[in-house]
């Protein structure tokens, strides 16, 4: 079960070993968890107070 499943990502994925799988899903999700954080931080940023 397992290797068909395996089978079946690399043939998705392109890669050939576990490695570069794993190493490609977590660059995946490190990409899209910094552009998360980056709306966020447009969304929620203070604006600078006016000096007088």
């Amino acid at each position: 079960e397992a290797e068909k499943m395996l089978k079946e990502v690399q043939r998705n994925e392109g890669a050939k070993d576990l490695v570069a799988l794993i190493q490609n899903r977590q660059q995946k999700n490190i990409a899209s968890f910094n552009e998360l954080c980056d709306s966020l931080a447009v969304k929620y940023a203070k604006k600078p107070r006016k000096t007088k």
